[in-house]
């Protein structure tokens, strides 16, 4: 009979510590004329991967080339060590042309990476498009660091 009242209790226990909370938090609600609007979310989290028109430089690629030229400051004490090479970042296009969540996929030195993050998260991009709307869309790019040449960046 102990067992039973026991495992009566162990199972009052468990039960208790399964329960929910009812939720209280408050839900928004729309304004009154739209209440009865049965309006799909529209997901503005969703972040593309591949898209019929990708993001680009206005102008080009040449633009492009001439925006890190004149953006990028090779970090000096990378220069007088000749430290060079390629970093790579992958970032998301955003809807309005901006550039978030940028990050180092690879890079043969930290300030240079640090370098090439904040001259790409500055960039104004034309923003990408899916089946005719803007949409957000993950993108990379690759920006060679030459010592021996510290002004040009292709």
């Amino acid at each position: 009979m102990k067992k039973y009242l026991l495992l009566l209790l162990f199972c009052g226990l468990a039960a208790l510590a399964c329960a929910q909370a009812p939720d209280t938090t408050k839900k928004p609600s729309l304004p009154g004329d739209m209440q009865d609007l049965d309006v799909p979310a529209v997901d503005n989290s969703k972040i593309f991967t591949s898209v019929e028109v990708m993001p680009k430089y206005p102008g080009g690629i040449d633009s492009l080339y001439s925006y890190l030229a004149q953006h990028i400051v090779y970090p000096q004490i990378a220069l007088d060590a000749h430290i060079g090479g390629i970093v790579r970042l992958d970032f998301v296009a955003e809807k309005d042309g901006s550039v978030s969540d940028v990050h180092v996929i690879s890079s043969p030195n930290g300030r240079l990476s640090g370098e090439a993050i904040r001259v790409v998260s500055a960039m104004k991009l034309i923003p990408a498009r899916q089946s005719g709307k803007l949409v957000r869309v993950e993108s990379d790019i690759s920006i060679r660091f030459d010592p021996a040449n510290p002004h040009k960046f292709y």
